[in-house]
């Protein structure tokens, strides 16, 4: 099946004029059917500025500071800063309206805009400041499912169903959910939402800030959303912004580390359409040949509209916000034995399926009201962690696709300050870490930017460490033990890794499959030393 992108079908500016998403208001309620809506502001590159209303379920996928053009996302953010920012125990945290934003940082102009809450932390010098928006769509709102169980008082009320023992979840997810949209983050982020204490005040404090006074709003101005990010303390962010001395006005949360234990450690998940066939294949049957007509954008109005259905969405691939705890979970996905040679009971669909195109646009709904509605379903998908990165890394992890692992956590950054990389057309370069398990162990691998040809080998070693930690240790090394001139110093790379053994796995020109398999040679020699120490 293809996915599709989505299309604000009333963009309100002229063809190839680029827009900067500027800001979010929170949702009141429209229509017989009281679906929800927001307004979302963006300003042109001649400062036009100009709002539209979309759906609440389209926050998954807006991101403060991205640019549009002609209604449609470019994936580009220019202008912003990233930092990695790492919270002590000892901090403030505060809910305050948009006023507290210096306004040499962030100019919001309307009093609708000021009115939306804020998360301020102090954290000794440093004052950090994000919407509270961004902190929902950060960690909770991964998909349009989420977006709209946050705004019901009955949360996943027939959708799933869990029990924790043991430090071990079960999850049953309902009918009601399509199964191609379930993903291991999807099921974690809804576990956590049930299971942990934090995420679940967090996630309560949503609906009750919406429905707060009289209720819920039947047009602007909306009752601002709230909510305090969960388990902030000696957590770590990954974020894009604006800084100004000490203060950090964070548009984006791109990665949010717990330094705590989850309360749970392993996660199984079904739904009924999970299903493994006698003969090995997974998934819920299909025919002899994919029949594909699914619209390569999705064209998405400002006017409540239900879809004819939940359970067959058109699927959107978006980059969610990453999250990690100090010990990794472990997710499973249960399937079913089915007798048959494809689904069976009734799962199989297609036949000699004989169209296999695709139309180019098509209208669909991001609403959440099935059954009487013709327009089809939007629904969101999280990118694996370890695609959508620099151009420089794409063989690199199509390597690492090939080899059996687990990525445990996988981040993208800018070389850190006294790193001695050296720069790439006046810009930081970045690097890629990966954590990993294979064969029973944990492993690093260290990837670093050579789209200029400097060309520095990619190195590879066995560590245990906390998961709330990886991030800070990868820039930690980069620091230490890289020399002048930009190369590995080896002198340091012991001392720094201690009695942990390494390789280097060096770069040639050659096929992906070559390097997928020198990798994997080095992560087999690395286990077969550690299992002779």
């Amino acid at each position: 099946m293809s996915l599709a992108k989505i299309i604000l079908k009333n963009w309100p500016f002229s063809e190839g004029v680029r827009a900067r998403l500027h800001w979010i208001r929170s949702p009141y309620q429209v229509g017989e059917s009281r679906q929800w809506r927001m307004m979302v502001v963006f300003i042109a590159e001649d400062g036009d500025v100009k709002e539209i209303r979309v759906s609440w379920g389209m926050l998954p996928m807006l991101r403060l500071g991205e640019i549009y053009c002609d209604g449609q996302s470019t994936g580009t953010f220019p202008g912003l800063e990233r930092r990695s920012i790492r919270f002590s125990r000892s901090l403030d945290v505060s809910i305050s309206e948009s006023i507290v934003i210096p306004k040499a940082l962030y100019r919001l102009g309307s009093k609708w805009n000021l009115r939306e809450k804020c998360v301020q932390i102090v954290d000794g010098d440093l004052k950090v400041i994000v919407p509270c928006l961004e902190i929902i769509r950060a960690y909770f709102a991964t998909t349009r499912l989420m977006a709209s169980e946050m705004l019901s008082p009955d949360s996943f009320n027939g959708i799933c169903s869990s029990n924790m023992e043991n430090e071990k979840v079960h999850m049953m997810f309902s009918n009601k959910v399509a199964a191609n949209i379930i993903t291991s983050g999807l099921a974690t982020r809804i576990a956590l939402v049930l299971e942990d204490r934090e995420f679940n005040q967090s996630w309560r404090q949503i609906w009750a800030s919406a429905s707060q006074g009289e209720g819920t709003s039947l047009r602007e101005p909306a009752n601002p959303l709230w909510c305090y990010p969960p388990a902030i303390r000696k957590s770590s962010w990954s974020a894009v912004g604006i800084g100004m001395g000490n203060t950090f006005f964070v548009l984006g949360i791109e990665r949010f580390s717990i330094s705590r234990m989850p309360p749970f450690i392993k996660l199984h998940y079904e739904h009924p359409l999970f299903r493994e066939t006698s003969r090995g294949g997974t998934g819920s049957g299909s025919g002899s040949a994919v029949i594909d007509d699914n619209p390569k954008e999705v064209e998405v109005g400002p006017e409540p509209a239900a879809p004819k259905s939940l359970t067959n969405p058109q699927i959107v691939e978006i980059e969610t916000c990453a999250a990690s705890f100090l010990r990794a979970i472990d997710v499973i996905k249960v399937k079913k034995k089915s007798d048959g040679l494809g689904g069976g009971h009734g799962e199989k669909t297609g036949g000699t399926g004989v169209r296999n195109h695709s139309i180019q646009t098509k209208e669909g709904t991001l609403d959440c009201e099935a059954g009487a509605g013709a327009l089809p379903a939007i629904e969101f998908k999280e990118v694996s962690s370890i695609v959508n990165l620099n151009d420089s890394f794409k063989n690199f992890t199509k390597a690492l696709g090939y080899i059996d692992l687990k990525i445990l956590w996988c981040g993208q950054e800018n070389a850190p300050e006294g790193c001695k990389l050296p720069l790439v057309d006046g810009s930081p370069r970045q690097y890629l870490s990966v954590y990993l398990l294979f064969g029973g162990k944990r492993y690093f691998l260290h990837e670093i930017d050579n789209s200029d040809r400097h060309s520095l080998s990619t190195l590879v070693y066995e560590k245990e460490l906390p998961i709330g930690l990886v991030a800070v240790f990868s820039q930690d090394l980069l620091t230490a033990c890289v020399t002048g001139g930009g190369h590995w110093d080896a002198p340091l790379l012991d001392v720094h890794l201690g009695k942990s053994a390494y390789c280097f796995v060096k770069h040639r020109k050659a096929a992906v499959e070559n390097w997928k398999q020198r990798l994997y040679n080095a992560l087999t020699s690395l286990k077969s030393k550690s299992g002779k120490s």
